[in-house]
């Protein structure tokens, strides 16, 4: 398979099948853009009949966002069977509207020689169906026929173009024969696109020649001005024409009928974004904050807490006037629609002219329209998948370049940059990183630094006090959110710069290479602004990985800076044209196609998500299935298995919609950073599904297993299951603790017995402080020993050393875990809302565990300690019968609230009054003015110092954090050399560092190999007994299980051995493991056996093939 598209192809599957036969599927593999992956599926045809047969391929795959998409290959084949002459023919289908269907036909040519009967069987690609699949034809004397076919489209998107094949069999032949006959099915946009992207080039095209050629040819014309000159008005008629030609493209782009349909918007993590904008508009304004809590998802988490606010509080505040399902669909789009004005003001203020700010603003197009990514940030199908916060931040980092340009020029005063700033802090984090590097090129070291940097220290001290009652608490409770670090394996270029860039990218490289010839003037006001910050990119591209935060995020920066460079040398380029609207006006045009001729999928995707889940064929099947499980956070959460095949209803997340949709709580969500229980969530996500997500790369996750899932969902208060896929429900139908309550299509619901635990419990052990090192990774461990779920853990990392002195019991491994029971029979009544917990005990007390998120801001109302406890719960000991507990800001939240609030009045008053800004300036010039001086003063050296240190910083990043995977390479490789020696130092220096992943699990089974190779059983069974207890989910506990038999054998522990031996007999009776132990140590398996004396001879040492069964 070769991947001719312009992104990457992710989980890639072929499937192939014969007549009756099951299917083959290959492995799942990702192809970039240009790549090629081989598949060879073995299909036994040994049991066909003789005749002639055809193969069909189904390929499956997904893009970036996770939409699933299926492609078709057919083959004929003979068995034993010399083939007659084909029935030919052609498989006519016209196009078809999104959600629609057409009918068109299938034209038979029938050779005389062949039978009479005939089946005729369509082969569809999944999303496309027809209402007659199979039909029966008896043919006559029929040389050729003409069959009506009717295909409907379900979920294919606009643009989409697919094989689809006729499979006719000639039914009284003997041996039958079947024949393939081709077609193509292609998917057009509905009739509500003739006025939006299919014409927009023409309109546009037209507005931006006419109003420049024609305008200025009739002024001349006319006599409207003298000869060389423009008439003031018919400029200024060209120029707005221009300036707006961006921004008029991507508005005559967006499907209006969909932006303003009031469904709630669907597709990627948008799909998730409107229940968190719902809840902002209703409950957590209303209480004077922009931050607030959910009990809907991850068994509750702070909502916008660690996220993006601003927009959700615009969008919030406009959802008064206006409906809030249409706020929020257009105010999601805000950010690339207004890009190509924020672009063109830049360039305005830096002095280009407005010709050239005109081609600044359309050049932001190819990067806005680029398919290379659809989840980094900035373009358009980033914005759909959910990144829209991202954009908005990147538009007004255009706006504050601008901005703080004018005012080291001393045409501007700071209040207005402090508050973009701020904006910009409270939109996205990485927008919000991004802005301040390209700030610091105000401060850059150069003459005339003291004057011109003097007004920044007021702008960053004004947007630190506007960010501070959302910002100031953050950084202490960082240690309640879950990591997500991750190096974005990019394997083809085209990824970072596709298609709709090259002509971008080869402008950009000429002005640039131009400039070092010095055939073009490097202004540093002007071009060094824009190469200042596009290195920026680069630089935190290489950096922020070392921190926990994404790289990709920033290379969206390159890429709409590079457009930035290449407006510039365009603008070059027009200084020494006589015509320059004229020119301007076709680069413009010239441009606008080119965006056209690149959009791709994005018309479908708009209209995807914003015709909303209402506007899906499957919305009443959706529909049903919440209605089914109505009710409100009080009743049992609901989880669901984890499946592509939700992509029908609008998103594979769109089951994270139930506390929106049906009032229920689930544990899955879109900000899955944002709470202490994601990691176990996850967990048990791979517990029920068939394919789980596993988005945290530091953790290990399990497979389908409903018995091992079930002490889980308990533990969660679980009381029923969502399942799609056949093997997922026949699992559940077959254990006993999950009854089916309903049957839809391919879905299911399961009520899971027992899973109704309350969400208030006495605990059944006293709780035991936990002391060791790394609480997070040693709770994830104690999740998966359902053995120990009884004991709860409280980690001393996060409470205060007074109360931790309180604490009994103390472990600082989970090894080893003091277990003290609770003799008591309790009972609970509680009441969830969404800022209080309510419950009734009779055991006042006792301690008391709330499945509920642990944050600080959840206080007792009686004042008593609320802590934190595994998983990633609340602690209580309520002394009185009846117990609250309430969501409310602490110390440090009413700090940056009042610092908040002291900014806004300092900032206020400072924009109404020209002197006071000044006056602050001067206040705060003593501290910065020094600083300053001695930077422009030893300019010429902190210059290439701070240049060679920047690139060395950041390589330094890469290598450190690529070091431990060439130490795992390296120690692979002597591993698979047999150098056993040398894998295991190698080996034993990589496990050293306690890690959760898949590489740890595979490192500690091979160390233990390596030692008993080099004759060190006793180290072999430390290492395969430590990979027993910390990966009981990773597949290698048959092969560990073995070697402990044979290395507790070797060092004269016969019982032990034996225990292992019959442990591996008993569970995994078939493996080749369990057989090599019959066949190397027969004696184990033997309740009378003696040790032989000569056993450490005979079987002793390991046999050459110790590596494998």
């Amino acid at each position: 398979l070769t991947n001719t598209g312009n992104e990457t192809a992710f989980k890639v599957v072929p499937r192939a099948s014969l007549p009756g036969r099951p299917a083959r599927s290959g492995a799942a593999r990702n192809i970039a853009p240009g790549g090629t992956q081989v598949w060879s599926l073995a299909l036994d045809r040994t049991a066909l009949a003789p005749g002639g047969h055809v193969a069909i391929v189904r390929i499956a795959y997904e893009d970036a966002n996770g939409y699933p998409f299926e492609v078709l290959a057919a083959t004929p084949f003979s068995v034993r069977h010399r083939n007659r002459p084909a029935v030919a023919g052609r498989l006519l289908v016209p196009a078809i509207g999104s959600r629609g269907k057409a009918s068109g036909s299938l034209d038979l040519r029938i050779p005389q020689t062949r039978g009479q009967r005939l089946a005729v069987r369509l082969v569809l690609p999944r999303g496309l169906s027809t209402p007659t699949p199979r039909r029966i034809l008896f043919r006559g004397r029929n040389t050729h026929l003409r069959l009506p076919v009717e295909v409907r489209n379900h979920s294919l998107l606009d643009g989409s173009r697919v094989d689809a094949y006729a499979v006719v069999t000639v039914l009284d032949e003997h041996p039958p024969q079947s024949d393939l006959i081709h077609g193509t099915v292609t998917i057009r946009a509905g009739p509500r696109r003739a006025t939006g992207a299919a014409s927009s080039p023409w309109l546009l095209l037209g507005l931006a020649l006419l109003g420049a050629g024609l305008l200025e040819i009739a002024t001349r014309a006319f006599g409207w001005h003298p000869v060389g000159q423009c008439h003031p008005r018919a400029a200024l008629a060209i120029d707005i024409v221009l300036l707006c030609s961006g921004t008029g493209f991507l508005l005559s782009l967006y499907p209006w009928q969909d932006l303003l349909a009031r469904t709630v918007c669907a597709g990627g993590d948008m799909a998730s974004l409107f229940y968190p904008t719902l809840l902002m508009a209703r409950e957590i304004l209303p209480r004077g904050e922009w931050t607030g809590w959910t009990m809907g998802n991850y068994a509750g988490f702070p909502v916008f807490h660690f996220y993006s606010t601003l927009p959700f509080v615009v969008i919030a505040l406009l959802g008064h006037v206006f409906p809030l399902e249409q706020t929020f669909k257009v105010v999601t789009l805000a950010g690339p629609t207004f890009l190509p004005i924020a672009a063109a003001w830049l360039f305005g203020v830096l002095g280009y002219g407005q010709t050239a700010a005109a081609i600044a603003g359309v050049a932001m197009l190819p990067f806005l329209l680029q398919q290379g990514n659809s989840m980094w940030g900035g373009n358009i199908p980033s914005v759909l998948a959910g990144e829209f916060c991202h954009a908005i931040g990147l538009t007004l980092s255009l706006v504050l370049l601008g901005l703080l340009h004018r005012i080291v020029r001393g045409r501007g005063r700071w209040p207005s940059a402090a508050v973009v700033l701020a904006a910009i802090g409270l939109c996205h984090t990485f927008a919000f990183f991004a802005a301040l590097w390209a700030s610091l090129f105000f401060v850059w070291p150069r003459r005339g630094l003291q004057r011109r940097a003097r007004p920044l220290l007021p702008v960053y001290l004004g947007a630190f006090l506007l960010l501070c009652f959302w910002g100031l608490p953050l950084p202490a409770r960082l240690i309640y959110t879950t990591k997500w670090a991750m190096i974005w394996r990019i394997k083809d270029w085209r990824e970072v710069l596709p298609a709709p860039l090259w002509p971008v990218a080869i402008v950009a490289a000429v002005g640039l290479l131009a400039s070092l010839a010095r055939l073009k003037r490097f202004e540093w006001d002007r071009q060094g602004l824009l190469v200042f910050t596009l290195a920026g990119g680069v630089f935190f591209y290489f950096l922020v990985p070392a921190f926990g935060f994404p790289d990709i995020r920033f290379v969206p920066v390159v890429q709409m800076f590079l457009c930035l460079v290449a407006a510039d040398t365009v603008a070059w380029v027009l200084g020494g044209v006589r015509q320059r609207r004229l020119f301007a006006a076709l680069v413009v045009a010239a441009t606008l196609v080119w965006g056209h001729s690149h959009l791709g999928y994005i018309p479908s995707w708009l209209h995807w998500n914003y015709s909303g889940y209402e506007g899906k064929p499957t919305w009443p099947q959706f529909k049903r299935i919440n209605d089914h499980l109505r009710g409100d956070l009080n009743d049992p959460r609901v989880v669901f298995e984890h499946s592509e095949t939700h992509n029908r209803f609008g998103s594979s997340r769109a089951f994270e919609n139930l506390p929106l949709f049906a009032g229920r709580a689930t544990l899955e969500g879109v900000f899955h950073q944002a709470s202490l229980n994601s990691p176990f969530i996850f967990y048990l996500q791979s517990e029920v599904s068939e394919r789980a997500s596993g988005p945290f790369r530091q953790y290990t996750y399990a497979r389908l297993d409903p018995a091992a899932a079930l002490p889980h969902l308990r533990l969660y208060n679980v009381g029923h299951i969502i399942a799609v896929s056949e093997k997922a429900k026949q699992a559940y139908d077959e254990h006993p603790a999950y009854q089916r309550t309903m049957s839809l299509d391919s879905y299911a619901v399961y009520k899971v017995a027992g899973g109704n635990t309350g969400y208030v419990v006495v605990a059944r052990n006293e709780p035991v402080l936990y002391t060791g090192k790394n609480f997070k990774l040693a709770f994830y461990r104690w999740f998966k020993h359902p053995e120990m779920l009884d004991v709860p853990l409280v980690p001393e990392a996060l409470i205060p050393r007074a109360i931790a002195a309180r604490f009994a019991l103390r472990t600082a491994t989970i090894t080893n875990l003091p277990r003290r029971p609770i003799k008591a029979d309790c009972h609970v009544r509680t009441r969830l809302e969404q800022y209080r917990i309510h419950f009734d005990t009779d055991c006042p007390g006792k301690p008391h565990i709330v499945k509920v998120s642990y944050f600080p801001r959840w206080q007792a109302a009686d004042g008593s300690p609320v802590l934190p406890v595994s998983p990633g719960f609340m602690l209580v000991w309520p002394q009185s019968a009846s117990f609250d507990i309430v969501y409310r800001r602490n110390a440090i939240d009413w700090i940056g609230l009042l610092l908040t609030v002291c900014g806004i009045f300092g900032v206020g008053l400072a924009w109404a009054s020209p002197r006071l800004s000044a006056r602050v300036e001067e206040l705060l010039a003593p501290a910065w003015t020094p600083v300053l001086a001695r930077v422009e003063h030893w300019r010429v050296w902190l210059v290439p110092a701070l240049v060679i240190g920047l690139v060395g910083v950041a390589a330094a990043t890469r290598i450190s954090l690529r070091s431990e995977e060439r130490a795992y390479q390296a120690a692979e490789r002597a591993y698979r050399a047999r150098d056993f020696e040398r894998a295991a130092k190698l080996l034993a220096r990589w496990t050293a560092s306690d890690k959760d992943t898949f590489k740890q699990a595979t490192a500690l089974f091979q160390l233990g190999i390596a030692y008993g190779e080099t004759d060190r059983p006793v180290a072999a069974i430390r290492a395969h007994e430590r990979l027993l207890f910390e990966f009981p989910n990773v597949n290698y506990r048959a092969g560990a299980l073995f070697h402990l038999a044979r290395n507790y054998y070797r060092v004269g522990e016969l019982e032990r051995a034996r225990d292992y031996a019959r442990t591996l007999r008993s569970e995994y009776p078939e493996t080749g493991w369990s057989k090599r132990l019959a066949r190397e140590l027969p004696q184990l398996l033997s309740a009378s056996s003696e040790r032989d004396p000569n056993a450490a001879a005979t079987h002793g040492r390991p046999s050459s093939d110790a590596l494998a069964p």
